[in-house]
């Protein structure tokens, strides 16, 4: 299943026990009524990767619940500017899943330079960042950064989330395969 991502240096050093394939039948089908406990509908949910000194791809991909996918090449990636392409709303509803058992919302925003999870760091690596929107809500922003020296195991849930949407957009072939460093480890 990873092996695509692999290919474009996404999981590098991560070991994702992400099945996304295996819960399908677990998942609520978009539109059903939700139960008054559970999470606000995620509507969109993006992946960026930032640059760093080399050629790391630079770019974003969006999802939104619809299965509309915006990819936005920055810098490094095969594909410059917007591209967008359809794909399922139950592949969405995956990562609405993801999103729900890993408790995304509960999570820390910032896996950076002098936050808890990144004491000690070093420079001109790349990081990246996912952004979710739930339904009436502000959007959520989470960041992280490659280069710090103790990453905390805590961050494995944004990159399993980081994965899926990769997995669920298929848009590896308009990203550029990193040459020094990976996008996620």
């Amino acid at each position: 299943m990873h092996s695509k991502l692999l290919k474009v240096g996404l999981l590098t050093g991560l070991t994702c026990a992400l099945t996304l394939g295996a819960n399908a039948q677990e998942l609520k089908q978009p539109g059903t009524k939700k139960s008054s406990q559970s999470e606000p509908e995620l509507r969109k949910i993006s992946v960026s990767a930032d640059g760093c000194y080399g050629s790391c791809p630079s770019y974003r991909v969006e999802i939104d619940s619809q299965g509309q996918v915006v990819f936005t090449g920055h810098a490094y990636t095969e594909v410059k500017g917007t591209q967008r392409k359809q794909i399922s709303p139950q592949a969405f509803a995956q990562i609405q899943q993801l999103a729900t058992k890993i408790r995304l919302r509960k999570l820390d925003r910032n896996y950076g330079p002098n936050s808890a999870h990144c004491p000690i760091w070093r420079t001109d690596a790349s990081g990246g960042g996912i952004k979710a929107q739930y339904a009436g809500e502000e959007p959520i922003n989470y960041s992280w950064y490659n280069g710090c020296t103790s990453m905390s195991a805590d961050l494995k849930p944004l990159y399993q989330v980081a994965a899926a949407i990769m997995q669920a957009a298929d848009v590896q072939d308009w990203i550029r395969k990193p040459t020094s460093q990976s996008v996620f480890p």
